[in-house]
């Protein structure tokens, strides 16, 4: 199984400050991507970097790096579509991924507290897009083929639409993602029931 490709969602939704290292397409310097590439052999080509953050000085620092799949950090590399959940504290920013079917942690250093907290903002965004685009390319599909609806499971579909709206509105009660966002989302999905 190919693992899901997130560029959209990091262009929109990656924060964007040079002033305290975060970096996206198209406005990522090629001097300092340059530099955040040095220590990820993994990375065959910059044109792969959709977004990065780059913390320190010139010998205490380090970046972290995301290509449309994954997200590489001084220590190891995990996939976006395997995060479930992201925290905060001391300037650190705790991931936690499903692999191979239990929740590993990994820790990502920062410059700040409020760094740490963008980025995980970010990284806690991650694991509800998957969920809200397959339920609304299911629907669409069910509309393109003249379904007949004595096929489709109804309530499972209202059931799956009715906890995905909680999830969102979730995240917009966290200032994870913005009304027009919550709201825009909401009615497209009750709008196909």
């Amino acid at each position: 199984m190919e693992n899901k490709d997130f560029t959209e969602h990091i262009i929109r939704k990656f924060p964007s400050d040079g002033r305290m290292g975060f970096y996206k397409k198209p406005d990522m310097p090629a001097s300092k991507l340059g530099k955040a590439l040095t220590d990820y052999t993994k990375i065959k080509s910059p044109s792969e970097v959709v977004a990065f953050y780059q913390y320190g000085g010139f010998f205490g620092g380090g970046s972290i790096i995301f290509t449309s799949r994954m997200c590489f950090y001084e220590k190891s590399s995990f996939y976006l579509d395997d995060i479930k959940s992201a925290t905060a504290s001391e300037g650190k920013v705790q991931i936690f991924v499903n692999q191979g079917g239990t929740s590993a942690a990994h820790i990502l250093k920062t410059e700040n507290d409020e760094a740490a907290k963008l980025l995980a903002s970010f990284f806690d965004s991650i694991p509800y897009i998957p969920k809200t685009e397959e339920l609304l390319v299911k629907i669409r599909v069910y509309e393109e083929e003249g379904f007949d609806k004595n096929q489709v499971n109804w309530l499972k579909l209202r059931d799956e639409v009715l906890i995905t709206i909680e999830k969102l509105h979730d995240l917009f009660q966290d200032g994870k993602i913005g009304l027009m966002e919550y709201e825009s989302t909401k009615t497209d999905l009750l709008a196909r029931l």
